[in-house]
């Protein structure tokens, strides 16, 4: 069947594999106090393993794995053999991600996990190097204090894109981010094609001030949208240099149609949003510029979400990865398909996601779970068989973690509010629990994955709710638009009946209810305690925001004129109109009503939220309420990077929740 005939609603993960792993398995269940207590720093220490890639030739495995000085390093193996080498590290950096550019040569970007106080201010970065080691090149540098001088090597401000495809096999296209003098105009991205040998680079034409390209499957660029008056204007390309009008959209509305892909004939594939609400993927017909009558794949109360999966060797669009209430697949290539089906039997009750060679004879495998931080494997459908590679947190027993079951829960306006809950193994009835709130706020919060945070809480005996509030992204227009303008109020009503959801269904103590989270969650658990004094004992907050109009008055390190004059005004509020609304909602005015015990912490490098937010809520809420335990962290930025840090914190965490909420 061709994908562009096939339409298909309520798909949902859940009938693929949940049944398996959410069923009780009580010969696992361990009693309290059977067991030594899990160490705090199983949860939080770095994977030893964090990304494997197949080369396109299904001949190499690339890796991200821990090397000497808990630095990670690149290595890659020989998938005859799988015995892993060092192709690239640093003392003092991380190799955070890579890329294969052709099956004999790779990209690879660093990054600092051990967060040093200068850090903040260093791109990725990028080099180049063949699979055997030799011929290493940079071609991007880190920071912008380091001289350009070095022959060929492009400023800290050019980003990887892509692979260049089959054309121009050693090439990669990278974005040059161009930041204007005038904040209010939006960074122009320019799309260079590069040679990782020799450095030399082609600028790609554009017929104005670049948001963002797509490439066809020839690697050709066939979209770019542009920035007019406001607006993102979207055009085709042609090989002619010509070029046409498709898209007229406002910038930062998210009810437009949204390019997603081209297939190996050319066609143009879009979401858009069905009746005002769920997006879905649709064909696009170019010439009339008109989407199909139908989609093309839609699901039941999640918006249209794939990763594509095209064939290395002819183009054909072979399935696509994507994630409702939990991670699947959906193959139109008929043997991927029972591949797929016959792994899922090898490893059941798994998300198995699957990586395919050019030629479909080797199958990389990433297996995970919500109990299960997740491991790779090598399957060969001639011999069927299946030999890992590599688990990402060996130290990790999915025996003793928890499972988090997706659930669906009525707010008081009857939207419906996706949430996960994680329960610790064999409790189910009358615990204390601890909501914990998503940052953002407008993104997907929460997934059916291995959470640390959820993990760590409930092997200390806590039960862990989490909801995805409205203004979260991913289950329709309509959900994401009800939260716009409601920090404080509405989106904390959600929280609030989520909490009264599970008093009502008899799993948590009302009377042992903590509210915690980090940037926004941060803020949330602070207007939680503020808002419903009775309905939470206590509170942990780190990297909060404090106040919404501080987000305006203080420089953060995703904060420009442009992002102030299109996206804060419809999705935070107007600094003028609404700030009242503003004061009213904001923990730092409102200080004085917090009484409940406090555990809060901020990173002293944070930039994205200031550590004035912290020092400033700290002073005010210290002056009325004595249960007020502060934390800062030096060298560490939004969120915790530092094992020791994690420790520190965590611990902190722990004694403060057994000193409020564990015993009843």
């Amino acid at each position: 069947m061709s994908p562009h005939k096939l339409i298909l609603s309520a798909l949902i993960a859940s009938t693929i594999f949940h049944a398996p792993a959410f069923s009780a398995d009580t010969s696992q269940i361990v009693a309290s106090g059977q067991q030594e207590v899990i160490p705090i720093a199983d949860f939080f220490r770095m994977p030893s393993l964090t990304k494997a890639q197949l080369s396109p030739d299904g001949k190499r495995i690339a890796m991200l794995a821990e090397g000497a000085a808990k630095r990670h390093v690149l290595a890659v193996m020989d998938v005859s053999d799988l015995k892993p080498r060092i192709l690239a590290q640093f003392t003092n950096v991380d190799i955070s991600s890579f890329h294969w550019v052709n099956s004999q040569r790779l990209v690879y970007s660093v990054s600092n996990y051990q967060l040093d106080k200068d850090e903040s201010n260093r791109g990725p970065g990028l080099w180049a190097i063949d699979a055997d080691g030799s011929n290493q090149r940079q071609l991007i540098l880190r920071g912008w204090k380091e001289s350009g001088s070095m022959q060929r090597v492009l400023e800290w401000n050019h980003r990887f894109v892509s692979s260049a495809g089959d054309a121009y096999p050693d090439d990669i296209f990278v974005y040059k981010v161009q930041y204007h003098n005038d904040s209010s105009r939006a960074p122009t991205n320019d799309l260079l094609r590069l040679n990782t040998r020799t450095g030399t680079q082609v600028l790609i034409p554009r017929p104005g001030e670049a948001l963002g390209w797509l490439l066809d499957q020839n690697k050709f660029p066939r979209l770019v949208s542009v920035s007019e008056n406001g607006r993102s204007v979207t055009y085709l390309l042609n090989t002619d240099g010509s070029k046409k009008k498709l898209f007229d959209e406002a910038l930062f509305q998210d009810d437009g149609l949204r390019a997603e892909f081209f297939d190996q004939h050319g066609k143009l594939y879009v979401s858009k949003l069905k009746n005002h609400d769920l997006r879905e993927l649709y064909s696009f017909d170019t010439e009339t510029l008109q989407t199909s009558a139908e989609p093309v794949i839609a699901f039941d109360g999640y918006d249209y979400n794939g990763d594509v999966l095209i064939s290395r060797k002819d183009g054909e669009w072979l399935g696509l990865q994507y994630e409702t209430d939990a991670p699947g697949a959906l193959w139109f290539n008929p043997e991927l398909k029972k591949i797929q089906e016959t792994i899922d039997q090898l490893l059941p009750g798994k998300s198995n996601l699957l990586s395919p060679s050019r030629d479909l004879d080797v199958i990389l495998i990433y297996s995970g779970a919500d109990n299960d931080p997740g491991s790779f494997h090598i399957y060969h459908p001639s011999s069927k068989k299946i030999t890992t590679v590599g688990q990402l947190q060996p130290w990790i027993d999915p025996a003793r973690m928890a499972y988090r079951d997706p659930v669906r829960i009525t707010a008081r306006d009857g939207l419906s509010l996706p949430a996960y809950l994680t329960l610790p193994r064999g409790q189910k009835k009358q615990l204390p629990m601890v909501v914990l709130i998503h940052g953002g706020p407008n993104l997907r919060g929460e997934y059916w994955h291995w959470d640390p945070q959820a993990q760590f809480l409930a092997s200390r005996g806590y039960a862990v709710l989490q909801v995805d509030f409205r203004g979260s992204k991913g289950y329709g227009q309509k959900h994401e638009s009800l939260g716009w303008k409601q920090w404080g109020l509405t989106m904390q009503d959600d929280i609030t009946d989520a909490t009264r959801w599970a008093i009502q269904q008899g799993i948590a103590d009302p009377q042992r209810i903590c509210l915690a989270g980090a940037s926004y969650g941060g803020y949330a658990t602070l207007m939680g305690l503020i808002k419903e004094p009775e309905l939470y004992r206590c509170g942990i907050a780190w990297a909060a925001v404090t106040d919404i109009d501080l987000r305006y008055s203080v420089t953060w390190s995703d904060s420009n004129d442009y992002v102030e004059k299109f996206f804060l005004p419809l999705k935070v509020g107007d600094r003028i109109k609404d700030a009242a609304q503003f004061k009213a909602t904001s923990p730092l005015q409102n200080a004085a009503r917090l009484r409940q015990p406090l555990l809060y912490a901020h990173g002293a490098e944070d930039l994205r939220v200031p550590m004035i937010h912290g020092t400033k809520f700290r002073d005010a809420v210290t002056q009325h309420n004595q249960q007020v335990e502060w934390v800062s962290y030096p060298n560490e930025g939004h969120g915790w990077q530092r094992l020791e840090n994690n420790i520190d914190f965590w611990t902190r965490v722990e004694k403060f929740l057994k000193n409020h909420i564990q015993k009843p």
